[in-house]
C-alpha cells in the first residue's frame, strides 16, 4: 500500500495538486501508524500539516476536521518518538480546530493526551489542569503563593491513570491485530516494529514479562534482519 500511495504522491506533485498530496501523505502516515513506524508517520503527518500552515481555508467543517485529524495524529507520533515539545504544538493546534468545530469528545480527547504530554514533561500544574478540562471539570490544582502545585485533584490524577491504561490497551489489541497479518506476509521489519510498540504497551499495563517477551521477539527478528 505504501508502494502505491507513494506512486500516487509523486504523480500528484507533478500534476501541482496540493490537497492531492496532503491526502498522500496523510494515508501513508496512517499505514505507518499501524506498522508501529511512528518516526515515519511523524515525517508524513508533518509534510501533510504542511498544507494547513497557510491557505486552506474553504469554509467547510470538513477541511477543519481534517485538519485537527492530522494535527493530532502529528501529537500521537510525536509522543511515541520522544518529541513532546512538538507534541504540544500539534495538540495545541488540534485543540483550537476541534473547539472551532464544536467537537466536544474531540476536544476532551485532546486535554487527555495533552495532559499525558505535561505529565511527561514533568509539568504537573498544566497536566492536572488539562486532564480536570478532560472531565467537564473548571477548577486548577492549587497553588503556594510561588506558583508551585501543593494539591493535586484525585480525579485528574485518576482520569491521568486510567487514561493511558486505556489507550495501551487499546494500542495492544489493535497491534496483535497487525501482527498476524505482518506474519503472514512475511514482512519481518513491521513485525519488529510491531513486537516493540508491544513491549511499550505491555509495560505501561504493567505485564512486564509479556513486555520482556516483545522486546525479546524483537531483537531476534531485527539480528535475522541484520
Amino acid at each position: 500500500a505504501l508502494e502505491h500511495y507513494a506512486r500516487a504522491l509523486s504523480l500528484r506533485e507533478e500534476a501541482g495538486d496540493r490537497q492531492g498530496v496532503t491526502e498522500c501523505h496523510t494515508k501513508m502516515g496512517r499505514i505507518r501508524m499501524d506498522q508501529a513506524d511512528y518516526r515515519g508517520a511523524l515525517d508524513s503527518f508533518g509534510l501533510a500539516s504542511e498544507y494547513y500552515e497557510s491557505g486552506w481555508r474553504d469554509g467547510k467543517a470538513k477541511t477543519v476536521a481534517a485538519a485537527s485529524g492530522i494535527y493530532y495524529r502529528l501529537g500521537e507520533c510525536a509522543v511515541q518518538c520522544g518529541e513532546l515539545d512538538e507534541a504540544v504544538e500539534a495538540l495545541k493546534r488540534c485543540l483550537v480546530l476541534r473547539e472551532e468545530c464544536e467537537d466536544e469528545e474531540g476536544v476532551r480527547e485532546c486535554q487527555n493526551l495533552l495532559g499525558v504530554v505535561y505529565q511527561r514533561l514533568g509539568d504537573t500544574r498544566n497536566a492536572m489542569s488539562s486532564m480536570m478540562r478532560s472531565t467537564g471539570a473548571t477548577a486548577a490544582p492549587d497553588e503556594d503563593p510561588h506558583g508551585r502545585v501543593v494539591g493535586v485533584s484525585s480525579v485528574a490524577s485518576t482520569v491521568l491513570s486510567q487514561k493511558r491504561r486505556e489507550d495501551s490497551s487499546k494500542a495492544i489489541t489493535r497491534l496483535q491485530s497487525n501482527l498476524s497479518l505482518y506474519k503472514t506476509r512475511g514482512d519481518g521489519a513491521s513485525e519488529a516494529n510491531c513486537h516493540f510498540a508491544l513491549g511499550q504497551a505491555y509495560g505501561d499495563v504493567q505485564q512486564p514479562l509479556r513486555a520482556a517477551e516483545s522486546f525479546g521477539a524483537c531483537v531476534r527478528l531485527r539480528r535475522e534482519l541484520g
